[in-house]
């Protein structure tokens, strides 16, 4: 239904009374933080379909809205007594938020809740959700019109380029059924999810453990992820053009050189480099399948080549990666703000885009040269803080390798580390291994890494490896024990249960390359540490959230293990209550997750451990 001006105070009074619906905004582009508008939003309530137009078009003059329909809509929506559900909720959230609207009510996303509901999908787009859950599909009828009219453009990023769609060059009679459909899919598709969730709360439900405890987590997380996106973080344009400059001279000089050397064309592909390596009799990995594999940690020996790969993919992925994505999405006022993926990871992980920023390089002493901690802080230098402000950057201590010595109850080294011992260290003493590789194996045995590339990784044989992964185990016992209970009851029930109650499948699948079933329990350690350890971030970061509200004070990022804030000179104290929520976010009798405070003046690249 078209609400027409006459129309708009008596159907905006009805939806008062609703306190479910859905929402859906047509907007102009995808960038709020650029020039992009909302021109038409659709919501559905369990019975009908009300579209809200502020598009002139001929023919229509009866129901373009304006300011006045727009304060009444920003009133709708300030009220906390309702939920709503949207498909890729924080886009529609940052479109109404550009017309000065807030959504206070509850959040359902159905992308990220959809990953809730099932995490070892390959889309959670709406159409496929839909196609899966209620056997329906998107209206494609505005994609043809698109496609017929030529009513789009190319939109360059770099040297990447993506086809921009103008929907709203298209009519409006054709606009409004398609969006229409889109919130009375997101509402069906909602309710199933709701019932979905009810069944797998009646199956996994424990004292301690329940799938709605991560819902309500969730639905909160989306606020807070909103909240971070819109206020952004700001970058110094001068540093991200000179690394670009400086980084894109390199890259291409790698180029020249393997050309030189070669006689062939640079492409990071395995069929060329497979070619030159074999033609130089050059070393390489192999994959558990058996490929040629051309990863950083698959190079071996020095060869010039070998290092000119190396050099040209640093370069390429500092110059595009970063420097570039940070020019092209920083607003006029130097503001990026990001996309986090709420649901972008199958382990409940978040991920980022345009640019990710989950990705920013971390300074790790133990694994870095000098020259790449300088370019860790040279791409981490480009972000600075407010005037006025400094950046907090408190970092969860060796979190997942914590988390598993809970869950093996290593009470050895659990007491090393309580009483002061570096995680890795302690492993490591016990084990009878160097630091390094302590580390290494634990890493690997939490990622379910098979003995080939455990044995590269090391860079041992595969003998050796065998011989080091079996003294580990050897030595402890209860890790041991428990990535094997753990992976066999994965491939009996095909699922586990983290702590908080977010489900992992671990359903067996046919593989057409391998012409045989492959059983993907084998990842189940690493779904219940990284699963687990992703909830106590969230957690950790939904009340800090709360903490800044009506502070001057404001939460940013979230980086791998660590949550940055950028803290007003003002609200110093800040900073250990901070500390405070992130160390008990995940209560533990046995072994406490530590965060380290640090904190910086100049910019991300500039840490000084201790708080400010």
């Amino acid at each position: 239904m078209l609400v027409k001006i006459t129309d708009f105070d008596s159907v905006l009074a009805k939806l008062y009374s609703e306190v479910e619906f859905s929402f859906d905004t047509e907007t102009t582009g995808l960038t709020p933080y650029k020039d992009s508008r909302m021109f038409l939003c659709t919501l559905s309530t369990a019975k009908e379909d009300y579209t809200f137009n502020f598009k002139w078009e001929p023919g229509f003059e009866d129901s373009v809205l304006g300011e006045y329909h727009l304060k009444e809509l920003g009133k709708f929506f300030a009220r906390t007594n309702y939920t709503v559900y949207m498909h890729n909720a924080k886009f529609d959230m940052h479109m109404m938020g550009v017309e000065g609207i807030e959504m206070n009510g509850t959040i359902h996303c159905t992308q990220a809740i959809g990953r809730l509901v099932q995490n070892d999908l390959v889309s959670y787009s709406l159409d496929d959700l839909a196609k899966k859950y209620l056997g329906a599909k998107k209206d494609d009828r505005v994609k043809k019109y698109i496609k017929e009219h030529s009513l789009s453009g190319i939109l360059k990023r770099g040297k990447k380029s993506e086809t921009e769609p103008y929907y709203w060059r298209v009519p409006l009679e054709v606009m409004i059924e398609y969006a229409e459909l889109d919130t009375r899919l997101t509402f069906d598709l909602a309710m199933t999810q709701g019932s979905l969730l009810k069944k797998m709360a009646g199956k996994y439900t424990t004292p301690t453990k329940s799938i709605w405890k991560v819902y309500a987590n969730e639905t909160r997380l989306t606020k807070t992820l909103f909240r971070m996106e819109r206020e952004g973080i700001s970058i110094s344009t001068q540093s991200a053009e000179e690394g670009l400059r400086e980084e894109t001279a390199n890259y291409k000089k790698a180029e020249r050189r393997f050309k030189e050397l070669t006689g062939t064309d640079f492409v990071d592909s395995a069929k060329c480099l497979q070619a030159v390596f074999d033609k130089f009799k050059l070393p390489y990995g192999m994959t558990e399948k058996g490929n040629a594999s051309f990863k950083d940690d698959m190079l071996k020996g020095d060869h010039e080549i070998v290092s000119l790969v190396r050099e040209h993919r640093a370069s390429y992925k500092r110059a595009n990666s970063y420097f570039s994505n940070f020019l092209f999405f920083a607003d006029n006022k130097g503001i990026l703000h990001t996309d986090y993926q709420q649901g972008g990871a199958a382990t409940g992980r978040l991920s980022s885009r345009s640019p990710a920023l989950q990705t920013l390089p971390k300074k790790d002493e133990d694994n870095m040269d000098e020259a790449t901690l300088a370019m860790v802080k040279r791409v981490r230098g480009c972000f600075v803080p407010r005037k006025d402000y400094f950046f907090f950057m408190p970092d969860y201590d060796q979190m997942e390798y914590r988390f598993m010595l809970i869950y093996a109850k290593e009470m050895g080294v659990i007491e090393e580390v309580n009483n002061g011992k570096d995680v890795h260290q302690a492993i490591a003493d016990k084990a009878n291994l160097t630091r390094s590789y302590g580390k290494k194996l634990s890493f690997g045995l939490l990622y379910g890494m098979g003995i080939k590339v455990l044995a590269t990784m090391l860079k041992i044989t595969v003998a050796e490896a065998e011989k080091v992964r079996e003294g580990y185990f050897q030595e402890l016992p209860g890790v041991a024990k428990f990535i094997r209970n753990v992976a066999s009851a994965a491939k009996k029930r095909e699922y586990i249960v983290n702590w908080l109650g977010r489900v992992s499948r671990f359903v067996p699948f046919y593989s057409k390359e391998y012409n045989c079933w492959i059983d993907p329990s084998y990842k189940s350690p690493n779904y219940l540490i990284q699963g687990g350890t992703a909830d106590i971030v969230k957690i950790a970061c939904n009340r800090i959230d709360e903490l800044l509200l009506n502070k001057k004070s404001r939460l940013l990022l979230q980086v791998h293990d660590e949550v940055v804030a950028e803290i007003h000179k003002s609200e110093k104290y800040l900073q250990k209550e901070i500390i405070d929520i992130m160390e008990k976010a995940y209560p533990s009798d046995l072994l406490t997750l530590t965060a380290s405070p640090e904190h910086s003046t100049k910019s991300l690249g500039d840490k000084v451990k201790g708080f400010y």
